[in-house]
């Protein structure tokens, strides 16, 4: 049963504007999935609305398959997953060991540099990129340089292309 079904009127207003703004820093995130998962937590006995968006929060920044903004991408973090269109692929990259550079902007349009290691074409989930893909890039290596957020696709990286 869908525990938002017990709630009333304003509480469930209150559940899907805070829903909102949780799946608005979740870039593949639903405002309805957010929903149902913030009233299942509430619903519990004893957690307030407070601890249960908190709950809601930290499991989804806690887990590294859920889709984030580039914006928010943590360059200490082990692992990043984010969608967004390829905008933009180099001709050559700078050096042997990568397969491919481009950009990847979100629906944002924050941009973060994209590069394919060469190493990387071993793993099972790793594709080539077009111009124009609209991707999820799961479980890449987040990092920073000179202040532009990156991401390197690494054998342990899945590169999932998405309907438009």
């Amino acid at each position: 049963m869908d525990p938002r079904a017990t709630l009333s009127q304003e509480e469930l207003a209150r559940v899907n504007e805070r829903a909102e703004s949780i799946a608005a820093s979740f870039e593949a995130l639903s405002r309805a999935d957010a929903a149902r998962r913030l009233a299942e937590e509430w619903d519990k006995q004893g957690t307030s609305f407070t601890e249960a968006v908190f709950t809601v929060l930290n499991e989804w920044a806690d887990d590294p398959t859920v889709p984030i903004n580039v914006a928010g991408i943590d360059p200490d973090d082990r692992w990043v997953t984010v969608e967004g269109e390829i905008t933009w692929l180099f001709d050559e990259p700078a050096t042997r060991n990568q397969y491919q550079v481009g950009y990847l902007e979100d629906d944002q349009g924050t941009s973060a540099k994209v590069t394919v290691w060469r190493r990387s074409m071993y793993g099972p989930m790793v594709r080539t990129l077009s111009e124009g893909d609209r991707v999820r890039i799961a479980l890449g290596k987040p990092g920073e340089y000179n202040g532009q957020k990156t991401i390197a696709v690494t054998s342990d990286t899945a590169i999932i292309s998405l309907d438009r």
